[in-house]
């Protein structure tokens, strides 16, 4: 299935620029550590079950014949620090240079799982926390990834609600960055209050439904206080995560460049 993906991605990248994969001789891939497990094809359970001795973290450079790729070179796969330190916060922290900079920077990756980099040249601290699938689309009852027919943009407009949906078709569900503009917009209209309830005395757009308060943002779909709660559980752990990595080093948010 990773390997069907890639041949996609592939795929569209010749059909958006006329160049074929087997015109290019290397590709690089950054990847958490289960993803580069399942591009391998090894089996990921050890990546979350006792003794966490994963199979690979730093491949390194495999023949694209190898994988199936029609590449004529290699595939290089992006190292890992450890097990929920993979190489997709690697190489975000190399892409924005974070160790080659005075300031201090804090790099964050959001996801299912979150990983945190906070450092400069002098030095980088890595960890890794639970963060929850709410920001992927996960755990919200319509809830999707970032595919065709997700609302990816929300604005509230009187008392309508306005999205913008990938592929501009008709919405079958909301991803992670409309989730987050959905309750900002909630919120800064009052919808919401500060603990994160709904205030159905504000308007009628806000309903009963299945035991609980919830808005349609688009046609039959729904948003729910649940589906808030997540969102709110997810933020928390991520903050957590921050202020607990910046109180080990002695530092605050004040003194991230």
């Amino acid at each position: 299935a990773t390997l069907d993906t890639f041949q996609e991605v592939l795929a569209s990248l010749t059909e958006q620029t006329g160049i074929l994969a087997s015109d290019c001789i290397s590709m690089v891939v950054a990847g958490n550590t289960t993803m580069i497990h399942f591009l391998l094809g090894m089996d990921a359970f050890c990546v979350f079950s006792a003794p966490y001795a994963v199979h690979a973290l730093d491949p390194g450079f495999l023949p694209a014949r190898e994988f199936g790729f029609s590449l004529p070179g290699y595939v290089y796969c992006y190292p890992g620090k450890a097990n929920y330190l993979g190489g997709d916060i690697i190489s975000g922290a190399i892409a924005t240079g974070i160790h080659d900079k005075e300031e201090l920077s804090l790099f964050f990756d959001i996801g299912t799982n979150g990983e945190l980099i906070i450092g400069n040249r002098e030095f980088l601290l890595c960890g890794a926390g639970a963060a929850g699938p709410a920001l992927e689309g996960g755990s919200v009852k319509t809830g999707m990834c970032a595919r065709t027919g997700a609302v990816q943009h929300v604005r509230v407009d009187g008392r309508q609600f306005i999205c913008d949906v990938i592929g501009g078709g008709e919405a079958n569900g909301i991803c992670g960055s409309g989730i987050v503009d959905l309750i900002a917009e909630l919120f800064l209209h009052g919808w919401v209050d500060i603990r994160g309830r709904f205030v159905p005395e504000a308007s009628d757009r806000i309903v009963e439904r299945e035991g609980e308060y919830a808005v349609e943002y688009a046609p039959s779909l729904y948003f729910y206080q649940c589906d808030l709660d997540e969102f709110l559980s997810t933020k928390a752990a991520a903050a957590t995560m921050v202020e607990y990595m910046m109180n080990l080093i002695g530092l605050s948010m004040q003194d991230v460049g």
